[in-house]
């Protein structure tokens, strides 16, 4: 595949919104996974502490069962932790890139100094 043929590809899945929320779901249970490393806790102490089965845990982690927004919920609180969502405009991603292409860095802001 070429290179034009993979980024157009890329930009198709890009805007399909199955993707987008399997992407999501993806990211967030990677960090749920990483939390329950950090705390030694197992998928079973995991479904106790969000009282949901065990079962329904693994059908997460499997893939097999849609994260609605009350089940992030209970595994971040399980984990003693908050699910913050917002909305990514893409333009933070686009100055980081730019800056790194140009080697900027940050304007320092003046100081003011007391004489």
């Amino acid at each position: 595949m070429s290179t034009t043929g993979f980024a157009a590809l890329y930009r198709k899945m890009n805007a399909d919104p199955k993707y987008q929320a399997e992407k999501l779901s993806v990211g967030f249970l990677s960090e749920v996974h990483l939390r329950m490393t950090a705390q030694s806790i197992t998928k079973a102490e995991l479904a106790r502490r969000a009282e949901v089965s065990p079962a329904y845990i693994t059908k997460l982690f499997n893939g097999s069962s849609n994260l609605s927004l009350e089940t992030m919920s209970k595994l971040a609180l399980a984990l003693d932790c908050s699910v913050s969502l917002h909305l990514d405009t893409g333009e933070q991603k686009k100055a980081v890139k730019h800056a790194a292409k140009t080697k900027a860095r940050p304007a320092r802001t003046a100081r003011a100094s007391v004489a």
